[in-house]
């Protein structure tokens, strides 16, 4: 087995070169690397009902799509991120015990009493420290997983607080759970990179493996990935299957329901419902249809029709 410590913090960078090394003929591998801070949901998920999504674009963070399912998860450099590769025939598994083994018996050796979870999580005194997913393509398995070391847990809650009864779709939920970190559990205290150190070593002790380096040719592949993947629109929200919102709620003293269709990340189809004249609510139907579910265009659109003071209670409703 090869170990990889990758040092780069770019989400997109990150992801692509987890499917790089899933698809470039790795047979047994493992890599640890962090994000800046960076929201990835699970590939069959709905960013918009998952995801915080107005304050995520307020403070610039971005909303990546992993290629594994599973819930959304919030990225910082807090945050460290474990990934196996692994061939595994043409009879796959799911069988997350096998790699959270190793990654438990180095939180032990650490004086942190993690224990496995029927979800395939990693816990603490029953709080989440770790959550994990899989993906299985051509004989073999990518299976990844975070580790809160020092993450802002504030912010995560906050960037995963969503309303998802509102958006009727078949897309998966994430599974909403208490959450800590690891760091103070330890018996001595060390830096995130340190904590990385130690794992890396670990590791290659326990797995008798060898440490190697991205070449340049492998640098260059995985930023074409990500350039025609992992930062593109089309993937990480135009991806997301169709979905319907419906929200009520009060602007002033005007009760306003909003019902939109929504495929392929586009607003293909909206109804405003308001105490206020037709025309009116006809000029944001207007602007919204053919627009990206997407705060910054919807704001585009609407800026123009709408006064600020209710710019901000419209977005409340239609994200």
């Amino acid at each position: 087995m090869i170990c990889i410590f990758n040092h780069q913090t770019r989400p997109a960078f990150n992801l692509a070169a987890e499917e790089y090394l899933l698809t470039q003929g790795l047979h047994n591998g493992f890599m640890l690397w962090r994000n800046r801070p960076a929201v990835v949901i699970g590939r069959n998920q709905n960013p918009c009902s998952q995801v915080d999504i107005v304050t995520a674009q307020r403070k610039n963070i971005p909303v990546l799509r992993r290629i594994s399912g599973g819930g959304a998860v919030y990225h910082d450099l807090g945050n460290v991120n474990f990934t196996f590769i692994r061939t595994i025939g043409n009879r796959p598994r799911v069988d997350f015990s096998a790699y959270l083994r190793p990654i438990r018996d180095f939180l032990a050796s650490l004086g942190v009493p993690a224990v496995f979870e029927d979800s395939g999580d990693l816990s603490v005194g029953g709080r989440k420290i770790s959550g994990n997913a899989q993906h299985f393509r051509k004989g073999k398995v990518l299976h990844h997983g975070t580790l809160l070391f020092d993450a802002d847990v504030r912010l995560l809650h906050r960037l995963l607080d969503s309303d998802a009864s509102v958006y009727h779709d078949r897309t998966v939920d994430s599974i909403r759970k208490s959450v800590t970190n690891i760091r103070p559990f330890l018996d001595q205290d060390m830096s995130a990179v340190d904590f990385m150190q130690d794992l890396m070593k670990a590791m290659q002790t326990t797995r008798w493996a060898r440490r190697v380096d991205f070449s340049a040719a492998d640098l260059a592949a995985i930023e074409a990935l990500a350039d025609r993947k992992y930062r593109r629109w089309r993937w990480n929200f135009g991806r997301t299957p169709d979905y319907l919102l419906t929200r009520s709620a009060s602007i002033g003293r005007r009760l306003v329901t909003v019902r939109m269709d929504v495929r392929a990340g586009v607003i293909r189809e909206v109804r405003i419902f308001s105490e206020r004249q037709a025309a009116h609510t006809a000029a944001l139907e207007k602007a919204l249809t053919g627009c990206r579910h997407r705060p910054r265009e919807v704001i585009r659109a609407l800026s123009p029709l709408v006064a600020e003071i209710f710019l901000g209670a419209l977005m409340e409703i239609l994200f």
